[in-house]
């Protein structure tokens, strides 16, 4: 009884003596605020409140698992995506070539078979299947950086940054201002016969799907766990 009986005195005490002035919050009347309640309340007040820190934590554990888990496969798929386009682009070129350029991509061979109509339309409905898959840009560049092919025209013709290896693949996570949405660049070198460096192909995935499943699982497991916080 010592406790709250200084405090009503203490408070009633000084209330008197300056009416007018408005006493800060002491340490004192923030546990005697903690005190108040049956001490059932308080117990169940502070399980939930333990156990939401735990859920939000666990949540936060699971979502980042998933997405380094996910991340690391749409990785690898890139890297296996640019390097075949790269192969490819190596394949048709002449055994002389110092430099990509538009006639070479023109007369590109794959498999063979000469680039015609056909399967440039099959090419075309690829690079359709993935910009629906998050493709936002794919270009084809000379030994200068200078884009030769390109899904936005208005890019054909300007300067690329220089690549990051000249003898390997790269993947690597991107972003744009403004935009939370994760994305990932990947580039790929093109040599020639004599493994000397000519071109590159790059391309940046926009990672939709991605950041919408991540959003949609924590959604779901946080009105999973509130449910099970709210029983216990």
């Amino acid at each position: 009884a010592y406790f709250p009986a200084n405090s009503i005195l203490r408070g009633a005490a000084i209330e008197t003596l300056n009416p007018e002035q408005r006493q800060p919050l002491t340490r004192r009347q923030i546990a005697g605020l903690l005190n108040r309640g049956s001490i059932q309340t308080r117990f169940a007040v502070g399980t939930a409140v333990l156990l939401l820190a735990v859920l939000a934590s666990l949540i936060q554990v699971v979502t980042a698992h998933a997405r380094n888990y996910l991340v690391n496969q749409l990785r690898d798929s890139a890297s296996a995506i640019v390097g075949w386009n790269a192969t490819m682009v190596e394949l048709s070129l002449p055994a002389d070539a110092q430099t990509l350029d538009l006639a070479d991509l023109a007369q590109a061979r794959a498999g063979g078979q000469s680039f015609d109509a056909d399967a440039m339309l099959r090419f075309r409905s690829l690079i359709d299947d993935m910009t629906e898959g998050g493709l936002e840009d794919f270009a084809i560049a000379d030994r200068e950086d200078i884009v030769l092919f390109s899904l936005d025209q208005r890019q054909i013709g300007a300067t690329l940054p220089p690549l990051e290896s000249a003898d390997k693949t790269v993947v690597r996570a991107a972003s744009v201002e403004g935009d939370s949405t994760p994305r990932l660049a990947a580039s790929a070198p093109v040599h020639n016969r004599d493994d000397e460096l000519v071109g590159s192909v790059r391309f940046t995935l926009r990672l939709t799907e991605l950041k919408e499943f991540l959003d949609r699982m924590r959604n779901t497991l946080w009105a999973a766990g509130g449910a099970i916080l709210v029983l216990g």
